[in-house]
C-alpha cells in the first residue's frame, strides 16, 4: 500500500477551506494512485506545543517528519499553495530527496475530474 502525503495551504483559511481542499485532493489521488493507496494529512498530529517555540516551524517539521514515511505528495498548483511556505518546503524537501509529487495546477481541475485520464502526470513517478 502506497502512502501519499496531502500538502494543503493553512495559514489564514478556515477549517471548512481546509478540509474541502483534502478531501479533493484523496479524491484525486485515488483517481490517480488507485484505491491501494493511504493518505497522510499535514495536519494530522498532536498540537501540544513546547513552551517558547514558534509554533510554525514546529508544524511544519512535525509535518516533515510524516513527509519522510510517504511513497509521494499529492497538493494543488495554484497561487495559494505556492505562495505558502510550508507548501513551498514541502515541495523541496520532495525535490531534493526523490519523493514524487503529483501537482494538481488548475484550481477547477478538481472539480472536472471524471476518471483517471483527465489527471495530470506526476513528477518523478
Amino acid at each position: 500500500m502506497k502512502k501519499i502525503f496531502i500538502s494543503v495551504a493553512m495559514n489564514g483559511r478556515e477549517e471548512y477551506e481546509i478540509h474541502d481542499d483534502i478531501v479533493n485532493l484523496k479524491f484525486l489521488g485515488k483517481a490517480y494512485f488507485g484505491n491501494d493507496i493511504e493518505f497522510v494529512d499535514n495536519r494530522d498530529f498532536e498540537r501540544i506545543f513546547p513552551e517558547g517555540i514558534n509554533e510554525r516551524v514546529w508544524c511544519l517539521g512535525e509535518a516533515i517528519k510524516k513527509l519522510a514515511a510517504c511513497d509521494a505528495m499529492i497538493s494543488f498548483d495554484n497561487e495559494l499553495t505556492n505562495r505558502a511556505k510550508g507548501c513551498q518546503i514541502e515541495r523541496e524537501v520532495c525535490y531534493n530527496y526523490g519523493i514524487p509529487v503529483l501537482r494538481i495546477e488548475d484550481w477547477c481541475f478538481r472539480n472536472r475530474v471524471k476518471n483517471t485520464e483527465e489527471v495530470p502526470v506526476c513528477e518523478g513517478c
